[in-house]
């Protein structure tokens, strides 16, 4: 499931990256992976079953790990300015919550689960949006004369 995700990953983001506006990819990339849990029961079968199983676990962290090393490249080229841990760190939190949403998602009905997607969208925009911006210019110092 990996490679199918992956390859997923690829199919959304692999578009013009750099020209498109990064709210755009971070909500084409939220609704690709929420039709894709629901269509693919492989992948809804390890996001369900890591409690039960090591196997599972360690597949959805495998999964995470990979989507959060993707994001920070994309993450990298849209927020130059951050540091690399915190570009990482800011990465698998986005990926997590999604993770996260996608899990309890099942419990939903279709209409409910729709809802909580657009929520989950707003949450890491609102989040992401600070990291987007440049860095804000320093106050130049004034000079005393002696």
């Amino acid at each position: 499931h990996l490679s199918e995700a992956s390859t997923l990953f690829e199919s959304f983001v692999g578009v013009d990256v750099e020209g498109t506006p990064w709210r755009d990819l971070l909500e084409r990339t939220v609704d690709a992976y929420s039709a894709y849990h629901r269509q693919n029961l492989g992948f809804r079968a390890i996001l369900l079953n890591w409690k039960l199983s090591p196997e599972f676990l360690e597949a959805g962290e495998l999964l995470n790990q990979e989507f959060a090393r993707r994001a920070e490249m994309i993450l990298k080229s849209r927020a130059p300015h951050l540091p690399k841990e915190q570009l990482a760190a800011v990465s698998r939190i986005a990926v997590e919550v999604v993770s996260t949403v996608l899990v309890i998602s099942v419990r939903m009905s279709e209409d409910e689960a729709q809802m909580i997607f657009q929520e989950t969208k707003t949450l890491l925009v609102r989040y992401l949006a600070p990291y987007m911006s440049s860095p804000k210019a320093k106050p130049k110092t004034k000079k005393t004369s002696p």
